[in-house]
C-alpha cells in the first residue's frame, strides 16, 4: 500500500489487488463452510443453542429459498442467478481491474457469499442456516449471507461517498497528494517570464541602429561604408 502523509489522507490503493481478493474471498468461503459442517454435524433439525437469553441462539434450519428464507423454492432459479453475479464480479474485475481496497473486500465478499450458498444449493439441495436473533423477527441466516450484505452495502458506501474518480477511475490518498504538490501553470508562467511580456532575447534589433561597446573602435555606420 501506498504510505501518505496527513492525518485525513487515508491509503486506499492496494499493492497486490488479486491476493487480497483470493485470500479474502478464500478466507470467508472456508468459514462459512466449516461453520454449517460443524451445525450439521452437531445439532439436530429446528434445535436452538441460545448463546444470549433472548437475544440470540443458534437454529439449525434448512432453506430452500434465497437469503434469509427469502422465496423458498426455485432452486434452480437461485443458481443461475447466483452464477449471474459471480460472472458479472469477474467481468468488472476483467474491465476494471480495481485496486482500492474498499473495492476489493466488497467483491470478494459478494464472491465468496454467493459461492458458500451456490455450494449448498448444489450438493444439498437447500442452504444452512444457523444464526437466530431471537430478539426480533428476523429470518434464521448464515456466514454466506452476512458476507454478501457486507459486500454489498461496502459497494454502495463506495459508489455514494467513494473519491471522485479521475481519468476513469477514483482517485486515491496518494493521487491526491501528488495533484495537491504539482505548480498551477499560471503560476509557473508569472514565475517564469512575468506573463505574455516580451523578453530581451525576443526583441527585435534593427541593425542599422547597432552601436558598438565602447573601446572596441570607431563607429561605423552604413553611409560611411558607402563612402
Amino acid at each position: 500500500m501506498h504510505h501518505v502523509q496527513g492525518s485525513r489522507r487515508v491509503p486506499l490503493d492496494l499493492a497486490h489487488p488479486g491476493r487480497v481478493f483470493i485470500l479474502t474471498a478464500a478466507a470467508v468461503l472456508v468459514v462459512d463452510q466449516l461453520a454449517k459442517f460443524v451445525v450439521r454435524s452437531t445439532m439436530a433439525l429446528e434445535a436452538h443453542v441460545p448463546l444470549w437469553p433472548n437475544v440470540f441462539r443458534l437454529t439449525y434450519v434448512h432453506n430452500p429459498g434465497a437469503a434469509f428464507g427469502l422465496f423458498p423454492g426455485g432452486r434452480p432459479v437461485f443458481i443461475l442467478t447466483t452464477m449471474l453475479v459471480l460472472f458479472v464480479v469477474a467481468a468488472y474485475w476483467r474491465r476494471v481491474r480495481p485496486t482500492q481496497w474498499p473495492v476489493v473486500v466488497a467483491l470478494a465478499l459478494v464472491t465468496a457469499g454467493a459461492l458458500g450458498n451456490l455450494i449448498d444449493r448444489a450438493a444439498l439441495g437447500f442452504v444452512t442456516d444457523f444464526f437466530d436473533f431471537s430478539l426480533i423477527d428476523f429470518p434464521v441466516f448464515n456466514v454466506a449471507d452476512s458476507a454478501v450484505v457486507v459486500g454489498v452495502i461496502m459497494l454502495m458506501g463506495w459508489i455514494l461517498f467513494g473519491p471522485e474518480p479521475v481519468g476513469g477511475r477514483a482517485t486515491s490518498g496518494s493521487e491526491a497528494a501528488d495533484a495537491s504538490d504539482e505548480p498551477d501553470d499560471g503560476a509557473s508562467a508569472q514565475a517564469g517570464g512575468g506573463g505574455d511580456s516580451p523578453t530581451a532575447a525576443e526583441t527585435p534589433v534593427d541593425p542599422d541602429t547597432v552601436q558598438p561597446h565602447a573601446g572596441t573602435g570607431p563607429e561605423v555606420t552604413h553611409e560611411s561604408a558607402a563612402r
